[in-house]
């Protein structure tokens, strides 16, 4: 299964809640980071799969299909992704790498032969 259906995706707004100015740049999906790059600003946001809390597909409105991220570290980000199949796509991919206890490809082996406890071996390694 292919986790990157939609690795790259550009015309994306950033909603900052503080501030009235709208981002709009490229939003890119890689194995550990959300990054959003704001070219104009020359601006980097990145947020660790490991560090989203929650996503929230929000109504879609006329600008496009709203992305909420909120993360453990309190930051709350909404992405205005233009194409809802886009959005879908990076929503799917968000849920899978920020749950990495569901992934495929571990398994969890006893140490010792059998007694408790254990150690993660990669699967094919």
């Amino acid at each position: 299964m292919e986790l990157f259906k939609t690795p790259k995706v550009e015309n994306v707004r950033l909603l900052d809640r503080f501030s009235s100015r709208k981002s709009t740049g490229t939003l890119y999906l890689t194995a550990t980071h959300l990054i959003f790059v704001d070219p104009d600003a020359k601006k980097e946001t990145w947020i660790l799969h490991m560090h989203i809390s929650s996503l929230e597909k929000l109504p879609l409105s006329t600008q496009g299909s709203p992305l909420q991220v909120r993360c453990k570290t309190f930051l709350t980000v909404t992405f205005v992704i233009p194409r809802e199949r886009d959005c879908h796509d990076i929503y799917t991919s968000l849920l899978q790498l920020s749950q990495p206890g569901q992934c495929s490809g571990w398994v969890r082996a006893p140490a010792g032969g059998g007694r408790a406890g254990g150690d993660v071996r990669g699967l094919g390694l």
